[in-house]
Parts: structure tokens; sequence; C-alpha cells
């Protein structure tokens, strides 16, 4: 079948960098003590090209002082309400200890956060890499996806779903 439906176009590093910049929350994978991917959504800033986070101790901070490297997605609806948006973040993370000076300058502590226990750990994310993409509709079709019906508008965009620990199943 023919993808007549939507145009993909690859974004630049400064398209994707502005596109995070229009967003607040992510979802940051990390792998667990097993080498097991996990994920978790999180809000986020983007300050100087990096991103930060901010965090209570758990299971997401423990696997980054096991091993730093993680990828971060960001997806949305644009301004327009006529496209969809997705951007990728291949990076090492860091645990901010001792850099009260890069914490208090880049804004991470203002950082709204949907969970309302107090956050003390902060997180920067440096990429390697940075990649996204641009599904824009056909000037024939108009603004339906496959699947998915017309575009919403941003101010119809679903409400964010606050993250729960994961049930792990195992054979029995």
């Amino acid at each position: 079948m023919l993808n007549r439906y939507r145009h993909i176009r690859h974004l630049d590093s400064a398209e994707c960098w502005a596109l995070l910049d229009t967003e607040t929350l992510g979802r940051l994978a990390v792998l667990d003590e097993t080498g097991r991917p996990d994920l978790f959504p999180i809000n986020y800033l983007v300050h100087y090209r990096r991103l930060y986070m901010q965090s209570v101790y758990g299971s997401k901070t423990a696997s980054i002082l096991r091993n730093p490297a993680v990828a971060f997605e960001v997806d949305s609806i644009d301004a327009a309400g006529d496209a969809r948006w997705s951007v990728v973040i291949r990076g090492n993370a860091t645990l901010l200890e001792d850099e009260e000076l890069e914490i208090r300058g880049s804004g991470v502590r203002r950082l709204a956060s949907f969970e309302p226990s107090k956050k003390w750990d902060y997180i920067r994310v440096a990429p390697a890499s940075i990649t996204g993409i641009m599904i824009e509709p056909d000037a024939d079709n108009g603004s339906t996806v496959r699947g998915l019906g017309p575009m919403q508008s941003p101010a119809h965009k679903p409400k964010d779903i606050s993250h729960r620990p994961p049930i792990h199943l195992s054979n029995q």
C-alpha cells in the first residue's frame, strides 16, 4: 500500500532543539539492574543544548549511576495542529551533585512536576546525537493519519498520564 497519507521529513539539529524547547514532558530510557530497558515519563527543560531534569532517588537515578547511557524522546503536534513530530536524543546522563552553579543557572529547580514530592536529584543529559522527524499531511489528503483519524489541535491534546511502577511478570 502506498503511503499517500503522510510526508515524513527529517529534521536538522536546530529544528530538533527548537521543538524540544516547546515541550516540558518527555520519556527517559535507561537500563535497569538486569540490563533491561526501562522508560520513565519525566519533566525536562533545555539549557544550552543540554537537557535538565529533577527526580527523587529511585530506580531511574540508580540506573544512571550504573550506566549513564540513556535515550530521551519527546513527541507532539506542531503549533498549527496539522503535523506531528518526534525528537530522540541519545547520550549520557549525569547526576549533578556538586555543580551548584550549573543547577542554579539551568533553572532546573524551578521545573514544574506532575509528581508532588520534593525532588533533590538533578540530572543533566549531554547528547551524543539528536534526530527528529516531522510527519506532515500530504496536500491532497488533508490532515488525517491512517488509523488515527483527524489531527487534533494542541488544545485537544490528551492529558498526561502519571507514571506507575512496572508490573513484573514471572513465568509460573
